[in-house]
């Protein structure tokens, strides 16, 4: 069966700890390369009946899509309501946290069907897999520094470390929303996402408004501040989308983006997040990154062993 034949690709020893959402577009770039010795595994295996040559790869490439986006969508579902405690203050005025995770549940399904948004649910789910939140806000308020008075004063967040935590994570969960790409008339022909639209500022209040339309046809309740500082991720290194949840959940989505489980440092050598972190500081400005956030999460990946 094509769907045995999909699973022995993903499960290539090379691919090993990467996160699936990255695998597909390595198997993709595979089978495009070898469209020869591919075509003639499918005709051999009879996968898909009349079907041959280049039509007969692009339907397998279409169900090592839908396989992964399948594969995501499951793992969310099994992931994301063990991960976040739902009992968040009223006073944060988001009303049932619960509500918000079903709903974001519900849209992912509905845009899961976007690579971008599917590679944004997956890092969600090494975010909360990983405790990657929990640790690093739980670091910043026994610390009080950078990242802490970002958060605590600049935004205003007046709220304990635990419901600090959960409410990050409710607004990570909307976050791949902002990955969605759509026509806006006044940038140009080809759909755009929120990432697209960091240096086009005419473009993202647009963006801004018909995804957040879209996100409140599924969350109607969903809280004006916690959507806007969700889609506003991507525009964190932006004079007009720059927050101090959106730069801290910029920098943890990039780096669940080239998370590897399992993976270890060599003897003698920096930890997995303490190496990422290092290297990001170096490039922090051409990647729109806070140096001085990164360099607290540095010191503060040292500290942990992370």
């Amino acid at each position: 069966m094509v769907s045995d034949f999909i699973l022995k690709l993903i499960s290539n020893p090379n691919f090993t700890g990467q996160p699936i959402s990255m695998i597909e577009q390595q198997i993709s770039n595979f089978v495009q390369q070898n469209k020869q010795q591919m075509s003639a595994v499918i005709e051999n295996q009879k996968f898909y009946p009349g079907l041959a040559g280049d039509k007969a790869t692009e339907k397998l490439i279409a169900d090592i899509r839908t396989y992964i986006s399948q594969t995501i969508l499951d793992k969310a579902k099994s992931v994301v309501p063990g991960a976040v405690d739902v009992s968040v203050p009223a006073n944060l005025g988001i009303g049932s946290g619960e509500d918000v995770l079903a709903h974001m549940l519900m849209l992912y399904e509905k845009i899961a069907a976007h690579k971008e948004a599917r590679q944004m649910i997956d890092q969600y789910c090494i975010l909360l897999d990983e405790n990657y939140i929990d640790r690093y806000i739980g670091t910043c308020f026994q610390e009080k520094n950078y990242v802490y008075n970002e958060l605590f004063r600049v935004q205003k967040l007046n709220l304990d470390a635990q419901t600090m935590i959960e409410y990050i994570k409710l607004v990570a969960a909307v976050v791949p929303a902002a990955a969605i790409r759509i026509p806006i008339p006044q940038v140009g022909p080809q759909p755009v996402n929120a990432f697209d639209l960091r240096d086009k500022p005419s473009g993202q209040k647009a963006h801004l408004d018909k995804i957040s339309a879209l996100v409140r046809s599924v969350a109607p309740q969903i809280n004006n501040d916690l959507l806007n500082a969700a889609l506003k991720v991507p525009l964190a290194a932006t004079e007009s989308g720059a927050t101090p949840v959106g730069k801290f959940l910029a920098i943890l989505f990039a780096r669940a983006k080239d998370f590897r489980k399992g993976q270890k440092a060599e003897k003698g050598s920096e930890t997995p997040d303490k190496s990422w972190f290092s290297v990001q500081i170096k490039n922090a400005t051409f990647m729109g990154f806070d140096k001085r956030m990164l360099e607290e999460f540095n010191r503060m990946a040292f500290t942990m062993k992370a």
